[in-house]
């Protein structure tokens, strides 16, 4: 079955996928970062939502 274009938001809200591009720029959106951050912390937590979001307000709070 082909992807519906049309499509804005995650397939599954739990897990960060870099498949599709309206993924990468959703979650990118969301979280405020580039593509290659979104990458890269999902190197270093997994693709979990909740592990990025988590990872993301940690490195903020400490880099005020």
């Amino acid at each position: 079955m082909p992807d519906n274009k049309n499509l804005i938001r995650p397939h599954d809200a739990k897990i960060i996928s870099l498949e599709e591009p309206y993924e990468v720029k959703y979650w990118t959106d969301k979280f405020n970062v580039s593509q290659t951050d979104l990458e890269a912390i999902i190197k270093i937590v997994g693709d979990g939502v909740a592990a990025v979001q988590d990872y993301i307000d940690r490195t903020r709070k400490t880099s005020r």
